[in-house]
């Protein structure tokens, strides 16, 4: 793995030239350079993850926070492109990692459909 440009906000997979984050690689582009700096502000930001727990995200219209149950584990890729779109909030949920396979969604393995009931428990992320 290689650094960009010394940076150390970036991990460059040298196999495939993408970005690594999070166990997820994009394209190495400004626009996803600039939502995996945004994902790490966010990121440290925010409590530590319990453990054996697997952190979700959702980008939100406006009014839909606990209200909207389909999640991701994919805060760069998926949820900020989500919140820009919407105008809405960032919410995130903690989910025991054991249960993670219950929630796969058939749109992908990156895509969780909670229970209305877990999706009222997120929380809020707020951007500095």
């Amino acid at each position: 793995m290689e650094k960009i440009g010394g940076n150390p906000e970036f991990v460059i997979n040298q196999e495939t030239g993408m970005i690594k984050s999070y166990g997820h690689e994009y394209a190495n582009t400004p626009r996803m350079q600039e939502f995996v700096r945004r994902a790490n502000k966010i990121r440290e930001s925010l409590p530590l993850i319990p453990e054996n727990h697997t952190r979700l995200w959702r980008g939100n219209r406006p009014g839909e926070v606990g209200v909207g149950s389909r999640f991701t584990d994919s805060l760069e890729g998926i949820a900020l492109p989500f919140v820009d779109g919407y105008g809405g909030e960032l919410s995130y949920i903690d989910i025991p990692t054991d249960e993670l396979d219950k929630y796969v969604s058939s749109g992908g393995p990156s895509e969780f459909n909670l229970t209305l009931d877990l999706a009222k428990e997120a929380k809020i992320a707020k951007e500095n």
